[in-house]
């Protein structure tokens, strides 16, 4: 209920039910970084901080007494599953922000940077290989198969403004709705795509040979050895994207615990359920600026001595790609532009009020597929979180499923309405697995609603009522 202008960022039209008259967000700050295959056994990020780097990081597959190698921080992998790898991070920074009401309708504005990647669908026996290396032995003169995968990144800015009100109330039942839109300025994309599955052949002598590689990747981001003053801040794209939410709130509050305050009934802010449903960073951004696509069309070679191969920037990269695959050193640019979607998702809150001023929250987001384009794909979750929310002061323990699979445990206190500091990842700071990192931090000032009070009669005029009554008698 006090998130304020922060409730943008998962559902529009729960600005319209805001307490605050208005809300200005300083600064806020959430970073989140997983994945699913690898962790740091023996770690969190406590303890890393403590050894300062004095303790060597091991790798498994290289761990051995013989030679001295024990290490308390060991770099472990996943392989007990079938579950499809993936890596998501996400930076968001949030700069001064406002959201104000006029009347019944709720208004924001807003800007942020975003800096978002994925890397999806990658099979298991490519996440060792990855890992182990070519001379693995497990991967010896053997065909592997690599099914079809998605790697992307973006680093953007967005300025949005976002409206919201009451649409209908019928008998208890409240209906609210909003919308966000955001134009967006692109510093930063980059794409690597699997249309089909493709096999590989490693060898020990370095040697890979790949067959029925159907791909495509792009990247446009600014050219580092030319920067200068007049193309520092130059954008290398532009885009739009919307946000679009509705709410469903049961006014009919069961029992007086539900509303503890008189002023909270006047405003018609507290509700016994609530149901909401949103779409989230539906848009795109277009590179048309120092941007390169290539494709690789169905095609089989063998790269000599793999391991050795070395590139002093992009150029040689596109360069050796296109030497082995295309058989021609001078790589061919498919477009000079492409477009990049943003991590487009749905989802699904329930929040009920259980009274005493604790409420139970569930928030469901699914990604939403992007059908072969280029574009940051969202990391699925489930959220179950009991809150306790009052005036001042609030405190939450969400109960997190990410990819659906992987349980974790939060923590998340609100003091004053003016900071908001948690995290979705407990164990990272004291648990012995250190896949990942989440922490999120706001620094925040604002302004509650002021109910109007009741009307009372001077005492020196007579009760009406009690004349009424009078009367009759």
């Amino acid at each position: 209920m006090y998130a304020g202008i922060t409730n943008n960022w998962l559902n529009p039209a729960l600005l319209a039910s805001s307490p605050f008259r208005w809300d200005f967000n300083v600064a806020m700050v959430h970073v989140n970084v997983d994945n699913n295959y690898l962790y740091l056994y023996q770690a969190n990020l406590y303890s890393l901080k403590v050894d300062n780097g004095a303790t060597p990081i091991i790798i498994d597959n290289d761990w051995d007494l013989t030679h001295d190698k024990f290490s308390k921080f060991m770099v472990e992998n996943r392989d007990n599953n079938n579950w499809k790898k993936s890596v998501y991070a996400s930076v968001i920074a949030e700069g001064p922000s406002l959201m104000f009401n006029i009347k019944k309708w709720t208004f924001t504005l807003e800007d942020a940077v975003r800096v978002e990647a994925s890397a999806d669908g990658i099979h298991k026996t490519i996440a060792k290989f990855l890992y182990e290396g070519i001379t693995a032995k497990d991967f010896q003169d053997i065909f592997i198969t690599i099914p079809k995968f998605r790697a992307n990144a973006m680093a953007w800015s967005e300025a949005g403004f976002s409206v919201a009100r009451e649409i209908k109330i019928n008998k208890g039942i409240c209906i609210k709705g909003g919308i966000t839109l955001k134009r967006l300025i692109g510093y930063a994309g980059v794409y690597a795509i699997l249309n089909k599955n493709a096999q590989i052949q490693p060898s020990r002598d370095s040697n890979i040979y790949f067959e029925n590689v159907d791909a495509k990747y792009g990247y446009a981001f600014m050219d580092t050895k030319n920067i200068n003053k007049d193309n520092f801040d130059s954008p290398q794209g532009y885009g739009k994207s919307m946000d679009l939410g509705i709410t469903i709130e049961k006014k009919t509050l069961q029992n007086k615990y539900q509303c503890p305050n008189f002023c909270n009934k006047k405003l018609q802010l507290q509700y016994s359920w609530k149901l909401g449903f949103s779409l989230l960073d539906i848009g795109y951004i277009n590179f048309n600026r120092d941007a390169k696509s290539f494709l690789i069309d169905d095609k089989s070679c063998e790269w000599f001595k793999i391991s050795s191969t070395k590139a002093n920037d992009v150029n040689a990269i596109d360069s050796l790609i296109s030497e082995h695959f295309n058989k021609n050193p001078f790589p061919t640019t498919v477009s000079t532009k492409f477009t990049m979607a943003l991590p487009w998702a749905a989802s699904v809150q329930y929040d009920y009020n259980i009274g005493y001023n604790v409420y139970v929250n569930a928030t469901w987001v699914q990604r939403i597929p992007h059908f072969g384009m280029p574009g940051v794909d969202r990391t699925n979750s489930i959220a179950i979180t009991p809150r306790f929310d009052s005036e001042n002061f609030g405190f939450a323990v969400p109960f997190v499923f990410d990819q659906y699979v992987l349980p974790r445990i939060g923590v998340a206190i609100r003091l004053d309405n003016s900071v908001i500091i948690g995290t979705d990842k407990l164990g990272a700071f004291i648990g012995n697995r250190l896949s990942g990192v989440d922490i999120y931090f706001a620094l925040k000032f604002n302004v509650l609603k002021k109910c109007r009070k009741k009307k009372t009669m001077p005492s020196f005029l007579p009760d009406l009522n009690f004349m009424k009554q009078y009367k009759k008698n």
